[in-house]
């Protein structure tokens, strides 16, 4: 119950993000602070509207991540809670009845789920992670590895989104692809044979 209300604590972060950066963007244009030319304009300020409605959503939502992140430090379980998740380093211990490796592997993969789902490749590695990770430490051990690769491949989503007006940011955009492509299959590929891959040029938030 509580992961559900805190991952519909950072939906609900990330939808006023998404509507107030809209409308910011349109504020911006209607104002004439941004002019993006009389001819390319009509084209071009949907484009712009939508990246700030982006921006925000990400900014938001990782707002709301954070806040999340530093109230689960000051949550303590009761004793007994803390007895039954000591972890189980042995094989017995089959997180959503997988293998340990399997279920990580999975973990890596889930991120693709935003190809689906707007949104769930953040919100299915969460939920993957934070249900399982006081039971496993391999489980837990990825999935700080994770969260921390999504914070910081949405900070530096953010930044490209910003570049873009001045081209830069397009090619950093597909780099930031690539990269998150090539990195959570090799994390995936690790995790199925029992190693705990660290994500490249991932800023560490969570320990």
């Amino acid at each position: 119950m509580r992961l559900l209300k805190n991952i519909f604590f950072v939906f609900i972060f990330v939808i006023v993000g998404l509507y107030l950066g809209g409308k910011h963007g349109i504020y911006l244009t209607e104002n004439n602070i941004v002019d993006l030319g009389a001819t390319a304009g009509n084209l071009l300020y949907p484009l712009f509207w939508l990246i700030m409605a982006v921006v925000g959503g990400i900014l938001s939502g990782l707002t709301g991540l954070i806040i999340v992140i530093i109230l689960s430090r000051f949550h303590k379980p009761n004793k007994d809670k803390r007895l039954n998740n000591n972890y189980k380093k042995g094989a017995e211990f089959k997180p959503w009845g997988m293998e340990q490796n399997q279920f990580c592997m999975l973990l890596h993969l889930s991120q693709f789920a935003s190809l689906l789902i707007p949104l769930a490749g953040i919100v299915l590695p969460i939920a993957m992670w934070a249900s399982n990770k006081g039971q496993s430490e391999l489980v837990d051990k990825q999935g700080k590895n994770i969260l921390n690769w999504l914070i910081s491949c949405l900070i530096y989503l953010v930044i490209s989104s910003i570049l873009s007006f001045i081209l830069i940011g397009i090619p950093l955009l597909i780099i930031l692809g690539i990269c998150s492509l090539i990195f959570t299959i090799t994390g995936a590929i690790k995790a199925n044979d029992g190693s705990v891959y660290t994500y490249p040029l991932t800023m560490t938030f969570i320990r």
